[in-house]
């Protein structure tokens, strides 16, 4: 963006708003952002506005690394196949335990069956 460019409201209060920022971590006294907000306001171009924050660090977080799509694409995949070995390992933990309370409760439930039967002759 060329800095020749005249400023909009909404760019006027962007500027304003980061230099709120800043006087709220006390990088700005209230008189200094009083000070800089009025010229914010009265800026005609964008080089006027980034004058008034010169002096300040920029408050804008680091632009994040972009993934490839292969990558991202990578990571699914093997998000998906540590899901399913994990669900195998469970499974294979659990179903003894639940193989060998159903051979119980069957075996259970057919001594009971054949006491009922026994006595219904």
């Amino acid at each position: 963006m060329g800095m020749n460019l005249r400023a909009a409201d909404a760019d006027r209060d962007r500027a304003v708003a980061k230099l709120g920022e800043h006087t709220a971590a006390g990088r700005l006294t209230l008189d200094e952002f009083d000070t800089r907000a009025r010229a914010a306001y009265a800026a005609r171009a964008m080089a006027d506005l980034a004058a008034l924050t010169v002096d300040l660090p920029d408050t804008e977080p680091p632009p994040t690394a972009q993934r490839h799509p292969q990558s991202t694409a990578l990571y699914a995949v093997a998000a998906i196949v540590f899901a399913v070995v994990l669900l195998g390992v469970l499974a294979a933990a659990v179903s003894p335990a639940i193989v060998n309370g159903m051979d119980g409760m069957i075996g259970s439930m057919a001594g009971m069956m054949d006491g009922r039967a026994g006595g219904c002759q």
